[in-house]
């Protein structure tokens, strides 16, 4: 079951903005789940968000969902962040419909930048030197000097990632399928809640309890939640996997939109440290495979984008210490991996501190 895109499975109750600008502005906000097999007795099947997307991440949904926005609310310019999932999906969206828009990146993910996105005339990319929290605070800089919007908005987030819902739910639907899991690798985490958004919509309120995955260097929700996690492992000595799920100080919002999916649908999380993922890598990339699924290497054989495999290896962590037991299923999230990989370097508008 799949899709030109993932919008197509969502009725017009409720939109943010109208259906047709939404499938006026896509591109290829695809979606499609794989069969996986199992896993001492789990059965684990992938959602993947990435193969069939333009910039290979769900973040395209996104996008399409805030280029439609702009046509909606007629915006002739919007400034945005990222770490760099984000920047390559806005850039591809804007690029291809003339949308004008100011991208702030962190310097030191330079190497997730995509150049063959950054074709338009009507795009500007500012490289921050400098942390997150700056990043944010030269964004909102911007925006009020310029007096113009930074997009997108929460509810953007929020409608373009409940979509996944209307497509797992279908999906399960007409295979007669059921998830008692649905896990994720967490930034900020706005895929996750988008989606328990979309099921609460759709009323179902007693399925997929949410596993959510971490890195050990980066874990703000684990601390928060499952301290216990965090035992045994010398932060000073772990080291970034992905660049990408770089959000370590969620808002109390973000927080509390958390501990409501977890009163809500139940569920735990599964840190993932650096032993942790070279002990399981090899065993997750055999799990995809099997279902006919290839992570994406660059030229230097490296995995360019591992949020998924993240999130794989905390399920089958979550597995092997008895969180998820033999007899159930599992949904695993792909959002980035499958889809293209970068091609040569981009030199920024400007770097700025």
């Amino acid at each position: 079951m799949s899709s030109k895109s993932v919008f197509e499975y969502f009725d017009s109750t409720g939109l943010p903005v109208p259906k047709n600008l939404l499938l006026e502005s896509s591109i290829s906000e695809f979606a499609s789940v794989i069969e996986c097999g199992h896993y001492k007795g789990v059965r684990i099947d992938a959602l993947d968000m990435s193969s069939g997307a333009k910039t290979g991440t769900f973040k395209d949904w996104v996008a399409c969902a805030t280029i439609a926005y702009c046509r909606h609310h007629k915006i002739e310019h919007f400034v945005t962040q990222s770490s760099g999932n984000t920047a390559n999906a806005l850039a591809a969206y804007c690029s291809e419909f003339g949308q004008p828009v100011t991208i702030f990146y962190m310097l030191g993910n330079s190497q997730k930048i995509k150049p063959q996105f950054f074709v338009g005339a009507n795009l500007e990319l500012i490289a921050v030197d400098g942390t997150e929290s700056r990043m944010k605070e030269l964004t909102q800089e911007f925006a009020e000097i310029k007096g113009i919007p930074w997009l997108p908005r929460l509810e953007i987030q929020d409608f373009a990632n409940a979509v996944r819902a209307d497509f797992v739910t279908q999906f399960c639907t007409r295979r007669g399928a059921h998830y008692d899991w649905h896990s994720q690798s967490l930034s900020s985490g706005y895929g996750v809640f988008g989606f328990y958004q979309g099921l609460q919509r759709l009323g179902h309120l007693a399925d997929y309890k949410f596993l959510g995955v971490q890195q050990s260097v980066v874990s703000p929700f684990i601390q928060r939640f499952r301290p216990e996690e965090l035992s045994g492992i010398d932060l000073a000595h772990e080291t970034l996997i992905e660049k990408t799920l770089f959000r370590s100080t969620p808002t109390d919002n973000l927080y509390a939109r958390m501990e409501g999916i977890l009163n809500s649908y139940g569920g735990s999380f599964s840190l993932v440290s650096n032993a942790i993922y070279d002990a399981y890598e090899e065993a997750a990339l055999d799990i995809l495979r099997g279902g006919g699924a290839e992570i994406v290497r660059g030229s230097n054989g490296e995995i360019i984008e591992k949020s998924g495999l993240i999130d794989l290896i905390g399920v089958l962590k979550a597995i092997d210490r008895g969180t998820i037991t033999s007899g159930s299923s599992v949904l695993v999230s792909i959002t980035g991996g499958l889809g293209e990989g970068p091609v040569g370097e981009l030199t920024p508008s400007q770097i700025v501190n």
